[in-house]
């Protein structure tokens, strides 16, 4: 998912069918996850999560942004109401990028 010039490495610990597994990692070092689902139309964010160690450093919005050029179609996350570090991560993404509602707490990231 990275390229060369990035700072992150993105190690992929399962693929099965659609479904992709990493481990997200800054100097060598794990600082996070990412599970994604690849359809034909979108990519779904099944989870990302940054070590509290690393959070509020803006590692999640460039993982994301670099999701989103890597893979040129359209996003999906359901942002998990019960996770106060995801909604107030997600609310300030949305405030620099644009993004569609689309039922419930279910989000499209618009290119």
């Amino acid at each position: 998912i990275m390229n060369e010039n990035s700072i992150y490495e993105t190690i992929r610990k399962r693929k099965l069918d659609n479904l992709e597994d990493y481990d997200i990692c800054l100097d060598g070092k794990k600082i996070g996850e990412l599970q994604l689902t690849i359809h034909p139309d979108y990519v779904f964010i099944r989870q990302i999560s940054i070590d509290d160690t690393y959070k509020r450093c803006g590692h999640a919005t460039n993982i994301i942004d670099r999701i989103r050029n890597f893979y040129d179609k359209p996003i999906r996350l359901c942002i998990s109401t019960h996770s106060k570090s995801a909604v107030l991560f997600w609310r300030s993404y949305f405030e620099k990028h644009n993004a569609e509602h689309i039922r419930g707490d279910l989000y499209s990231l618009i290119a």
